[in-house]
């Protein structure tokens, strides 16, 4: 996500001819949670209990596509898990990243 956070800071440059100002406060970026990731932080889970029927479907029109795989079964649970840690039923969990305000020399 490095990468991503250059491109947060260098898209609030002000540059010649720009109609409009530049965005300068926090920023926070929402990456995928990994369990066994280095990061310390806990995640940031959302409640998804009202959207599972239409996660489903979307995981459907891919077996669809590619065919029998066990994604489903592996998204199903995750997402109970996630909801167990979050007390939902459902949920995802997100690293959230808060990216510091642009800096003064930027103006």
């Amino acid at each position: 996500f490095t990468i991503t956070l250059d491109a947060l800071s260098y898209c609030r440059y002000r540059n010649p001819g720009d109609k409009y100002e530049p965005h300068r406060k926090l920023v926070a970026l929402f990456t995928n949670y990994f369990p066994n990731s280095r990061r310390t932080e806990s995640p940031y889970f959302v409640d998804v209990t009202k959207q599972f029927d239409i996660i489903m479907d979307v995981l459907d029109i891919y077996a669809e596509a590619y065919g029998e795989w066990r994604v489903k079964e592996y998204i199903t649970s995750q997402l109970i898990m996630y909801g167990r840690m979050a007390g939902v039923k459902y949920a995802e969990a997100f690293n959230k990243i808060i990216w510091r305000t642009a800096l003064p020399y930027l103006f």
